[in-house]
């Protein structure tokens, strides 16, 4: 049992990425009252202990099938979000440190990770051991969420963690950005592993979850994408120039871009500057705006600097409807907004479907 309408979602969903939806206006919806109530597990959680894959999985489960008759363009889609970041620094041997668990959309709740900085750090001793035990629990919890999920919702891969933000998630953020001007052969190499790294994770996530759909994957960040698609990100080069972006990053992300067939990028209001930057690579299927409240009279000047690239926006149900009311609204992009129940969040779906 998957989605009511999910072969429809997928093809505007394709239609979208394609640069075929200019003409129409794409939405996905955080239905509030469908999220988890972790008010009697909140003690727990703030320990900032990494969560059981059972316990996980059960929240996801009960998450999703609420939304069975959900009519927006979003797919039922589980991430493994505890492993978000830190995994990348623990497989080779960081210290894994467990973020405060919040909320965000169309999740029942967030557990972010991240790693403390490697204290002995050498270049020549790059590499990683298959039997790591970050490494081997993760490829364990995945197997278990995959073999349970099966028909029923999709899996995404982990957020890709490359380039700089790899070398920050090993040498910590002040330390990566003086190696870009201080000792960038250095930091070159770093990159260079972390390409190697994160195609290795990629395709070993593929191969565990082994289920595509309608030539496709279901992914967290974009609900579905053609091809292998990956979600990636540009975090930390909103503390550069564009141009570092491009002399010390565009490359190593088009090889990856390159190796899947595609890839989504989330950008926060600090790297508006390099949405430039993104437009002139190739396949980048689209750029998902993550600040929450985007007014919508500002759509269309970020429309502008991403070219033909879609966009994704975060905005709040008024604006919408102030958008539609008054006939200011961007097509060709996709909105990101909350309602309250899944009646009204069919209303707003269908509002946006007409247009």
């Amino acid at each position: 049992m998957m989605r009511k309408n999910l072969d429809d979602a997928v093809d505007r969903l394709s239609d979208f990425y394609d640069r075929r939806g200019d003409n129409e206006v794409f939405i996905r919806i955080d239905v509030q009252d469908c999220q988890a109530d972790l008010s009697t597990e909140r003690r727990l959680l703030n320990r900032r202990t990494f969560p059981d894959v059972k316990w996980l999985y059960s929240h996801w489960e009960r998450y999703l099938t609420k939304l069975y008759n959900l009519e927006d363009d979003s797919t039922p889609t589980i991430y493994l979000s505890p492993y978000d970041q830190g995994l990348y620094g623990a497989i080779l041997g960081a210290e894994l440190v467990v973020d405060k668990p919040m909320r965000i959309e169309r999740t029942p709740f967030w557990i972010g990770s991240m790693t403390k900085p490697l204290e002995h750090f050498s270049l020549e001793e790059l590499g990683w051991s298959e039997e790591n035990p970050w490494l081997e629990r993760f490829r364990s919890d995945l197997r278990y969420v995959a073999e349970r999920a099966r028909g029923r919702f999709g899996v995404g891969v982990l957020m890709t963690i490359d380039a700089l933000n790899f070398v920050a998630q090993v040498l910590g953020i002040t330390k990566a950005l003086i190696w870009l001007y201080r000792r960038p052969d250095d930091a070159k190499r770093l990159m260079e592993f972390a390409f190697e790294l994160n195609v290795r994770l990629v395709e070993m996530q593929r191969d565990i979850i082994d289920f595509t759909y309608k030539g496709g994957v279901f992914d967290f960040y974009g609900g579905w994408l053609p091809r292998r698609a990956v979600p990636m990100s540009v975090d930390l080069y909103n503390f550069c120039r564009p141009q570092m972006y491009t002399a010390m990053g565009r490359t190593y992300q088009q090889r990856l871009i390159d190796r899947f067939g595609g890839g989504i990028y989330h950008v926060h209001e600090n790297g508006y500057h390099l949405i430039p930057e993104l437009a002139k690579m190739r396949n980048v299927l689209a750029i998902w705006i993550t600040d929450h409240n985007v007014p919508i009279h500002k759509v269309k000047a970020l429309r502008e600097m991403a070219g033909s690239i879609p966009l994704i926006i975060d905005c709040t149900k008024h604006q919408f409807l102030r958008g539609l009311r008054e006939k200011t609204i961007e097509r060709g992009v996709m909105y990101n907004i909350k309602a309250k129940n899944l009646s009204e969040a069919n209303l707003l779906a269908r509002k946006a479907k007409s247009l």
